[in-house]
């Protein structure tokens, strides 16, 4: 609300400065129309002379409108300099070592509980994964599975409950324990402005060319072999655009080379549509190969492979098991199958 009133507040003040703008152009022009006729009957001036003064005082209008957006633009940069400033004048303190043990990717989730604030956006979730395990998470829009996913993912801390990767709190690992450990893949990736090299190399600097080709083999980056450029071509804003399965391939890759032992993919192909899905959903499963893995489903297809699916709703967990055995339950897994398979049919 604040930043509606804000919004508000900023664009009434455009308004009233444009009514003023308005306001002074009609008192200047009628002031120098007047005056015009005074001098054109006195004979002080032609009307070829005053016609030139009118129009002058006309032209002043763009000078004085594109001050006015300087001054807004000159607004806009401070706002965005105070938060680069506060960044640097008060960073993030880095979280110390927590003293985790050697990277394994056991996951254990017990009793978590967490709210933004009115009820409960999940409530008492437990789940376990084991190192080469996928855990599929399913459930209506609201139902909790992208809070499940961050609450994981050490991207929110937990009102009640634990969250541990390898036997250690996530929220207490250092930024260099987390990295080595747990990676996210979300459904909005971005594709950094610059070389394919230098995309990849983001997440392992050290990697040689042959590494990047074989993670974008992997993820079934069928257009890298097309690029005549290769890994030198520039992709992002100021070069190539990228498709959105090409974009998610690319943030598929790049979790491959950093080779977490832990991988949450919040509907990581939901953006492929039905002509890259299969193609996408090969990658996620490549990537989740002899890694501990939760996904976020968007695809029920993709969830029926998983070794366990949670089914949540009004963010609890409601149904577990596998695929088999919620078809057989006949329950709200059973339903949303149905309709799963109605829609693609």
């Amino acid at each position: 609300w604040d930043v509606v009133e804000h919004g508000y507040s900023a664009r009434k003040t455009m308004l009233i400065l444009q009514l003023w703008m308005t306001s002074v152009e009609f008192v200047m022009l009628g002031a120098g129309l007047l005056v015009g006729y005074l001098t054109v009957q006195s004979g002080a001036m032609t009307v070829g002379a005053v016609t030139g003064a009118m129009l002058m005082l006309i032209r002043l209008r763009g000078p004085l409108m594109g001050l006015m957006r300087v001054l807004d633009t000159i607004q806009s940069g401070y706002a965005s300099l105070a938060r680069i400033a506060g960044v640097v004048v008060n960073p993030p303190q880095p979280t110390k070592p927590a003293g985790a043990p050697p990277k394994e990717g056991h996951v254990e989730v017990h009793d978590v509980s967490f709210s933004y604030g009115q009820g409960w956006a999940v409530e008492d979730v437990s789940l376990s994964i084991d190192p080469g395990k996928t855990v599929a998470v399913v459930g209506a829009s609201g139902a909790g599975k992208t809070t499940v996913a961050a609450l994981l993912a050490g991207l929110r801390v937990p009102d009640s409950g634990t969250v541990k990767v390898d036997g250690v709190e996530v929220t207490s690992l250092s930024d260099s324990e987390r990295v080595a450990r747990l990676a996210m893949v979300s459904q909005e990736v971005h594709v950094f402005s610059g070389t394919l090299r230098e995309d990849l190399s983001l997440a392992q600097p050290e990697a040689t060319d042959d590494e990047m080709i074989a993670v974008l083999d992997r993820v079934n980056a069928d257009w890298f072999h097309q690029l005549a450029d290769g890994l030198d071509t520039v992709v992002g804003a100021q070069g190539l655009q990228l498709e959105p399965v090409a974009a998610q391939q690319l943030a598929l890759a790049r979790v491959m080379l950093l080779n977490p032992r832990v991988v949450v993919m919040d509907e990581a192909t939901a953006e492929a549509g039905s002509q890259g899905a299969q193609s996408l959903q090969d990658a996620a499963e490549e990537l989740a190969k002899d890694r501990a893995a939760l996904v976020v489903a968007h695809r029920l297809d993709q969830a029926s492979r998983a070794d366990e699916i949670l089914v949540m709703d009004n963010g609890r967990v409601v149904e577990r098991g596998t695929h088999a055995q919620l078809l057989e339950f006949d329950g709200r897994y059973q339903q949303l199958w149905t309709a799963w398979q109605r829609g693609r049919q």
